[in-house]
């Protein structure tokens, strides 16, 4: 059964490269998704939210989108709010990855 899943954040984070220290802060108001770049499943902003466009057909398979920051990940505090619609039942499981090398195996 195809499922559908609307997520602020459903996705695997990608911090690499260096820069100087910061706060990363993306509430999608603008429409934008700056740094985000989909590894597998259609996303697009909705209403504030970072969400899937199409429903997934295979519950046991990631969709993902990561984002490529310029901080260095070190100590700190990441904020992250998910939120699931109505027929997404089974695949609630977001996952939050740090320093990613590899877009398929982490």
């Amino acid at each position: 059964m195809k499922k559908f899943v609307s997520a602020l954040f459903i996705c695997g984070f990608l911090f690499c490269s260096l820069a100087s220290a910061g706060t990363f802060v993306d509430g999608f108001e603008d429409g934008v998704a700056n740094g985000w770049r989909p590894i597998s499943g259609n996303w697009q902003i909705a209403d504030g939210k970072y969400s899937l466009t199409e429903p997934v057909a295979d519950a046991d398979k990631p969709v993902i989108s990561v984002l490529d920051s310029p901080w260095k990940v070190a100590d700190g505090v990441i904020t992250v709010t998910f939120s699931f619609n109505k027929i997404s039942k089974g695949i609630e499981r977001p996952i939050i990855f740090f320093r990613l090398k590899d877009d398929q195996n982490g």
